[in-house]
């Protein structure tokens, strides 16, 4: 499962998390149709599951080029 998000919702955010290189994930990533998803870079989201568990965690999410 891939978490992404828009380049126009990044930009929105304030204050806006640190965009982290592509590098550091070295991640190619298919769509169902074939094609590679291109994305920009990544940020991490703190994410919890209520009545799962009291733990958050670090995930992250694809920040990817905006769509028409």
């Amino acid at each position: 499962m891939v978490t992404t998000i828009s380049q126009n919702c990044y930009e929105q955010m304030d204050p806006k998390p640190f965009l982290y290189s592509l590098e550091d994930l070295q991640l190619s990533i298919t769509g169902a149709n074939g094609t590679e998803l291109v994305y920009m870079g990544y940020i991490e989201a703190a994410i919890s599951v209520p009545n799962i568990s009291e733990e958050t965690f670090d995930v992250p999410v694809l920040v990817v080029p905006n769509t028409e």
